[in-house]
């Protein structure tokens, strides 16, 4: 971890310099890939879930495959106590995370409403673009709370979904948003039934 986040965790490693995006500077106590809102500290399994998987379309890799779970557990542990402190002991004091009703179908109905929310009420295009290439009219302007760029997710490239690809995964990216980025969370602006659309 040391060689991009730092020492101390705030994204100063050796080559940080190198990689776009900047890692995570943790000094700030964000996880920006969670299934809680706002900012609700990440759950462990969030924690757990990014390393594992790695950051599609960043340089954080995949370490599922180069620690065991109990490493994975045991790197987790350490950055949860040393950048996300939570206390442990009392489980009404852990962070909750949203929870995901069960997935409708997929009928055209359904994907006629979304692309009626895509291009009105949710407003998605403005970042995203009208074909949702991440070439919306706003999208060379954003930035995530450290100052760094923030494109927005090219969608015709899914492999590079950041939360994941699954629509359990991206149901959940609209309710909570991308901590800390230009996504936000739509879960008061849009129903559970829209936000599936």
């Amino acid at each position: 971890c040391l060689p991009c986040h730092g020492e101390k965790g705030a994204s100063d490693g050796p080559a940080a310099v190198y990689l776009d995006p900047r890692p995570r500077d943790f000094t700030r106590g964000i996880l920006k890939i969670k299934t809680t809102l706002l900012d609700a500290p990440p759950t462990d399994e969030d924690h757990f879930r990014v390393v594992t998987r790695g950051v599609p379309g960043t340089a954080m890799p995949e370490w599922g495959t180069l620690l065991s779970e109990e490493e994975r557990w045991q790197v987790i542990f350490y950055e949860q106590e040393t950048f996300f402190p939570v206390d442990r002991k009392d489980p009404a004091k852990r962070p909750a995370p949203i929870v995901i009703p069960a997935e409708p179908p997929m009928t055209p109905e359904a994907i006629k409403k979304g692309d009626d929310l895509f291009h009105g009420k949710a407003g998605c295009f403005v970042c995203h673009g009208n074909t949702g290439k991440g070439d919306g009219p706003i999208a060379t302007t954003m930035r995530d709370i450290w100052g760094n760029p923030q494109l927005p997710r090219n969608f015709t490239k899914s492999w590079q979904f950041k939360g994941g690809r699954d629509p359990k995964d991206i149901y959940t990216r609209m309710t909570t948003g991308i901590f800390a980025s230009g996504m936000p969370s739509f879960a008061t602006q849009l129903t559970d039934a829209e936000r599936w659309d």
